[in-house]
């Protein structure tokens, strides 16, 4: 079976901090790791940067609290007042050279124009500590097709 290319993904190396601008984004306390009050931003920040599973934070400005967690819930929260003022801070990808970041699917690809048989593409992405990307549902399915067209 030959391929025309083969797309591979990587994981992803997370470098710095973003805010995220979505009031849809709430914590799920069943993943908090730490509440912590009268500490800075920065503070806040450093502190998730030095817990290995913190992946997200909540920092709440006029109460200097921080809320350190492993991952947050998409979706309106259960309380809406828990939601005022908050700003909810999540490690932004880095990927590593000649890979570029989805953000719609969430991981770094990479390109192969060569032909190559599956066991050669599988063995290519092995060398480069990466794997081939399996499309897992229409959505997954739907982004390759468009990300594909887009650059033919």
């Amino acid at each position: 079976m030959q391929t025309s290319s083969f797309i591979e993904r990587r994981n992803i190396l997370f470098k710095k901090w973003v805010l995220v601008n979505d009031f849809e984004t709430y914590l799920d306390p069943s993943q908090l790791l730490w509440v912590k009050d009268g500490i800075s931003l920065l503070t806040c920040c450093s502190l998730c940067d030095m817990e290995q599973s913190c992946r997200t934070f909540f920092y709440h400005p006029s109460l200097n609290r921080c809320l350190g967690s492993q991952s947050f819930k998409r979706g309106l929260p259960p309380d809406q007042s828990v939601r005022q003022e908050w700003k909810y801070y999540t490690k932004a990808p880095k990927c590593d050279e000649d890979y570029t970041f989805n953000k719609t699917l969430g991981f770094c690809y990479k390109i192969h124009e060569e032909r190559r048989t599956f066991i050669e593409a599988m063995d290519v992405c092995e060398e480069e500590g990466a794997k081939p990307i399996i499309i897992r549902n229409a959505m997954e399915t739907l982004q390759v097709q468009n990300f594909i067209i887009g650059i033919v």
